[in-house]
């Protein structure tokens, strides 16, 4: 086949029916729910879509009726069955989504005659979820069902299991390859398409290689002419992509003349290189492949994009493609907070070669003056004292008692001065000094990490885009950390991992809900006013939050409670729009009592609003031991017990009386803080390291905790110690070619010594 690099046509014009691929986009969401695979629950809908398609393989008589999005409905209809497809991370999950959240009981039942639908979970949880519902039958939460053994008649197992439908919602590995095949033989009626599938399966069966199984029958359909088939299945693949996505969520007209334009030359950068290697049995690059998105929008008059998927894509389409090596480093640590700092320093110190990415340009993370949360928590009552060195010496409160050590001094104003220079009440200087003085450490302010290299269980290279020049970044490592707080670089290495709060019969807390579910505590933006001489003005617009004479707040400045994305809102997807739901409240309420206050209000502006979100809980990696709340009640001593908390577990809610006036649209918390100052616990070095990915640490709020233990770890100078012994067993990692859950198994009484 000739290389597309040397071609004078479009890439794909041997290969893509233009016409086909039209009517083939034209009916993508007639046939399937692919625009919702990326919404809440979109693995759901793949998982509906998997299914019916392999009941319509066995040639079944299958009606899809889900999409009326009729409350307690089926999604399907299968030879006269009622079905309802439930696919969740664990069975726990899958099987209590079927259950009312205020009842506890089932809620899927036939109009036809009364009896329960039956429940369809991933493949991999049926037996578990059987189980499950067993124990809902017993406790008399399926209406009409009193015998337990009937779960196994009301549970059918799915033809796919829950990572399958996970990556049948992306786009290039078999799953996604073969669902897309078996979807397009449907829609095209093609003998080719069919061929494939068979031909990929006895392959296969032979024990030939999945990859090469894959070129052999993708080759061979092309081969036979196979034109309409093979642009089916590369269309979908296509708008599996983020920027298929944004393209086919564009007005109707917009759509067709955008995809037009993409087949004349190919499906996408991301598409290209996949398919490219496969039907030319090599890697396809250049301006052939890496430059296609862009030539198409610059003959184009391209529309600024009006949702987050097509934002993602539009951005991404202006990437440089310029790739910066940074180097080899003994530890690189992502997330410049006080984890992080502190991570990168104990390391240094310990002739480690450090690289410290922050994808922010001052570094302080929450307890920095772009987000203001003072640093809070204990560092008296430690078990191993030497523990919060380096915490100390960020910590402005702490470094106030050690003036020999930084030449500090108080002011005639009584401000605090560092190096001549007044620190402020955060220690920004204080923490830049600390990193800019370790010469093992190289600091990469500004820079994001996105991608992450692996070699199977291990990351290799982890690559951060610089937020300024949009430049790529490459760092290559022995050991990572994780100190972003958000788990940034865990989600990407594919680190197990949990967000939300885990149910009563999960972690067995009594702290916990019944049921599991997306719940959170809030994020923070903080704002604080400051008095004038003269009288000011701050009107009342349409797209503030509205506030009334019955419910306000005369205040000068926010509180700990100004805090919203209780489950309402993703922490980590929709940050953005937590922010601007904070700013919404902050300029509304301001706003009232500017208008209808001045008595009180007239001389006072608004200071300084952070427009930095300081949050409080996202996702959490699950190490060798999962902290809980029993560990901490009960003082479970661990053998590796290191780190020492004492703030005690402080859980924050959605306040009653602000849901009231503003439902789902919450900006004000309350805080349960059982045994402030008396829950001193030391917990295991074992939450610190992922379970999974063998040389990932993490510290600070993404620690291996369930959601109630966490209300307890994730204050700044617990994280920061966290910090330290990550550093420390780094140090180790290093000294004996290890990983770190070597450094508990052989070496941890030497760990131990270096915190006494």
């Amino acid at each position: 086949m000739k290389d597309p690099k040397e071609s004078t046509t479009p890439i794909d014009s041997h290969i893509i029916d233009p016409v086909g691929a039209i009517k083939i986009t034209q009916n993508i969401e007639f046939e399937t729910q692919l625009m919702k695979a990326h919404t809440k629950g979109g693995l759901g809908f793949m998982a509906e879509d998997a299914n019916s398609l392999h009941d319509r393989w066995q040639c079944k008589q299958v009606e899809d009726i889900g999409r009326n999005n009729e409350k307690n409905g089926a999604d399907r209809i299968v030879d006269g069955i009622y079905i309802q497809t439930k696919y969740y991370d664990t069975a726990t999950k899958t099987i209590n989504s079927a259950f009312d959240v205020e009842t506890g009981m089932y809620r899927y039942y036939q109009k036809t005659d009364g009896k329960p639908m039956l429940l369809e979970v991933p493949k991999d949880q049926y037996e578990q979820a059987v189980n499950l519902m067993r124990e809902k039958i017993k406790e008399g939460k399926v209406a009409g069902v009193t015998d337990p053994k009937e779960a196994q008649t009301l549970v059918k197992a799915g033809c796919v299991t829950f990572k399958q439908a996970r990556n049948i919602a992306k786009a290039g590995n078999i799953d996604s390859l073969l669902f897309d095949a078996k979807q397009s033989v449907v829609s095209t009626a093609s003998s080719l398409g069919i061929s494939f599938i068979i031909n990929f399966a006895i392959l296969k069966y032979k024990k030939i290689d999945t990859g090469d199984a894959l070129k052999i029958s993708f080759v061979e359909s092309i081969k036979t002419g196979g034109s309409v088939f093979i642009s089916s299945v590369l269309v979908r693949q296509f708008f599996k992509t983020a920027m298929g996505r944004g393209l086919l969520t564009t007005s109707t007209q917009a759509s067709k003349s955008a995809v037009n334009s993409v087949y004349n030359y190919a499906l996408g950068k991301d598409t290209i290189h996949k398919f490219a290697a496969v039907i030319c049995e090599k890697h396809v690059t250049g301006a052939a492949a890496k430059n296609v998105v862009i030539k198409f929008f610059s003959k184009k008059n391209v529309k600024l994009p009006d949702n987050l998927i097509a934002e993602k894509a539009f951005r991404k389409l202006f990437m440089p493609q310029v790739l910066v090596d940074e180097g080899e480093y003994d530890l690189v640590v992502v997330g410049g907070g006080v984890a992080g700092i502190a991570a990168a320093v104990q390391a240094a110190r310990l002739n480690l070669k450090v690289a410290l990415i922050n994808n922010r340009r001052m570094l302080g993370g929450n307890s920095s003056s772009e987000i203001g949360v003072p640093m809070d928590g204990d560092l008296y009552h430690n078990k191993y004292p030497k523990l919060g060195r380096i915490v100390r010496e960020m910590d402005n409160y702490f470094t106030f008692f050690d003036p020999s050590k930084f030449g500090k001094y108080q002011d005639k104003d009584n401000q605090i001065v560092f190096r001549g220079e007044k620190i402020g009440q955060y220690a920004d200087s204080i923490k830049k000094y600390l990193v800019a003085n370790e010469p093992n450490i190289s600091l990469f302010e500004g820079m994001h990490v996105n991608e992450v290299i692996m070699n199977e269980k291990r990351v290799c290279k982890v690559i951060a885009v610089d937020l300024g020049s949009l430049k790529r970044h490459s760092f290559s490592g022995e050991i990572f950390a994780d100190c972003t707080g958000d788990a940034t670089l865990g989600l990407l290495a594919g680190a197990d991992h949990a967000y939300g709060r885990e149910s009563k019969h999960e972690t067995g807390e009594d702290m916990a809900p019944d049921i599991a579910d997306n719940l959170v505590m809030g994020s923070t933006n903080q704002w604080h006013s400051r008095k004038t001489n003269e009288k000011s003005d701050f009107p009342i617009e349409e797209w503030m939050l509205q506030f009334n004479a019955d419910y306000n707040f005369e205040i000068y400045h926010s509180y700990f409670n100004w805090e919203t994305g209780f489950g309402n809102m993703h922490t980590v997807d929709q940050a953005e729009e937590i922010r601007d739901h904070n700013l919404r409240a902050i300029y509304g309420n301001w706003a009232y009592i500017k208008t209808h206050k001045p008595e009180k209000f007239a001389y006072y502006t608004l200071g300084d609003i952070s427009y930095v979100t300081g949050k409080r809980e996202s996702y959490r990696l699950i190490g060798d031991i999962f902290l809980k709340q029993q560990d901490i009640d009960r003082k479970i001593v661990y053998p590796d017990a290191i780190v020492t908390t004492t703030w005690g577990i402080d859980l924050h809610y959605p306040d009653k009386k602000n849901s009231s006036y503003f439902p789902k649209e919450e900006f004000i918390g309350y805080a349960v803080h059982a045994n402030r100052n008396k829950n001193i616990y030391t917990f295991p070095y074992r939450c610190l390291y992922s379970r999974n990915v063998e040389n990932l640490f993490m510290a600070g709020r993404n620690i291996s905790v369930s959601h109630i233990a966490l209300g307890t770890v994730r204050v700044q100078r617990c994280t920061g110690m966290m910090g330290e012994v990550v550093g420390l067993a780094s140090y180790l990692c290093k000294k004996y070619s290890c990983v770190p859950r070597d450094v508990y198994n052989f070496y941890l009484e030497e760990l131990l010594r270096l915190v006494k």
